[in-house]
């Protein structure tokens, strides 16, 4: 029977919010490291993860059984997550008002 091959490569890049310069070299080698940690929960694999203070690029190959959508929201959730808690500092730079309300 016949099977077919997928190598399904990514180039993915998100910045902070409004740009700022929030990724020190303090949070830059945790977070690249946690970024990896969810591609690779995602059955993916980080194959380079880099950036700058405003953004991060990632090339990740992807399981064809993932949504990119799915992967995507994932790793922008989790890894904001990540940052607010690890490094609270850093919430005064998040607008509230932006977040998503319940009813």
């Amino acid at each position: 029977m016949a099977q077919s091959l997928t190598n399904l490569l990514c180039h993915i890049l998100f910045s902070t919010k409004h740009r700022e310069p929030m990724i020190t070299s303090i949070i830059e080698k945790r977070l690249y490291g946690y970024l990896g940690g969810i591609i690779g929960g995602q059955k993916g694999i980080a194959l380079e993860i880099n950036g700058m203070p405003d953004h991060v690029h990632l090339l990740v190959k992807l399981s064809q059984n993932k949504s990119i959508a799915d992967v995507l929201r994932e790793l922008k959730a989790d890894s904001s997550g990540w940052v607010h808690k690890e490094f609270p500092s850093l919430n005064p730079l998040v607008d509230s008002s932006d977040m998503p309300r319940s009813l």
